[in-house]
């Protein structure tokens, strides 16, 4: 994929870093800007769909031929109820099919492989997490990372007095000494750009650092979910799409009975 040097201010996309700290494109040097060009814009369709648009959004990038619906279908997210009763949880089924083994079957079909990052000290966490996200987009990988979004000032929409701790998750294509910039596929419901968003870096900081702290309960109590800070590599060819719909479509059946596929 192309890039370029960032000149002018672009858009907000959060896409997610994979899990090691990879190589930069300039012999692991890190640049003061580096911005991904070509990052396709993907809407979330719907107020509940940002963290499956993410994906999509880096998925396609990387030229894998996937919907959000297929998405949706291939990671379970209508038919992971079933499960609710055995996890003993309220979450709904959506929530339950971006857990980590429902993202790495779907991974699996699609040639491709989800790594996630989460911070092991929330209190000393930002130094790591921004060369991580330095890391991976000079190396031309979006990262899908988690943020409060009342924290970012185009959510002043809502003109909200203070932030309500809400989750959200987009894409980061890139950054520079002052913004850091982002894909959103909640865009459209907000009248914002389907292009680049810069948001000044200690906005953004301030955002990951509620929705990290905010996350941390259901980490603890479900595992990892990949929310905070993940991303895709590409593995193989991808299962041709019939045969992983049958795939995709025997395992949703045993989800909805409640088995543990």
């Amino acid at each position: 994929m192309k890039t370029k040097w960032l000149a002018l201010p672009m858009a907000l996309l959060i896409l997610i870093p994979p899990f090691g700290l990879l190589g930069s494109p300039n012999g692991g040097t890190l640049l003061d800007k580096w911005i991904i060009e070509d990052v396709p814009f993907v809407s979330q369709e719907t107020p509940y769909y940002c963290s499956y648009a993410s994906k999509i959004i880096v998925l396609n990038y990387l030229g894998v031929d996937v919907t959000l619906k297929e998405l949706l279908f291939l990671t379970g997210a209508a038919f992971s109820s079933g499960y609710v009763p055995i996890l003993g949880s309220a979450m709904s089924g959506r929530f339950i099919s971006l857990m980590m083994d429902s993202m790495n079957f779907a991974s699996s079909l699609l040639g491709v492989e989800y790594e996630y990052w989460y911070p092991s000290d929330l209190d000393d966490y930002w130094g790591d997490y921004w060369t991580r996200i330095k890391e991976n987009v000079t190396g031309d990988r979006p990262v899908i990372v988690g943020v409060d979004p009342y924290y970012l000032p185009y959510y002043s929409i809502f003109n909200l007095t203070e932030p309500r701790g809400a989750a959200h998750n987009l894409v980061v294509v890139g950054y520079d000494e002052s913004n850091t910039y982002l894909l959103d596929p909640y865009a459209p419901f907000i009248d914002q750009t389907t292009g680049y968003i810069a948001v000044p870096i200690e906005d953004f900081r301030a955002s990951t650092d509620s929705f990290i702290r905010a996350y941390e309960p259901i980490r603890d109590a479900f595992g990892p979910i990949g929310w905070v800070f993940s991303t895709f590599s590409e593995m193989g060819n991808p299962i041709p799409k019939p045969e992983r719909i049958e795939r995709a479509m025997m395992r949703n059946l045993g989800r909805l009975g409640g088995f543990r596929i």
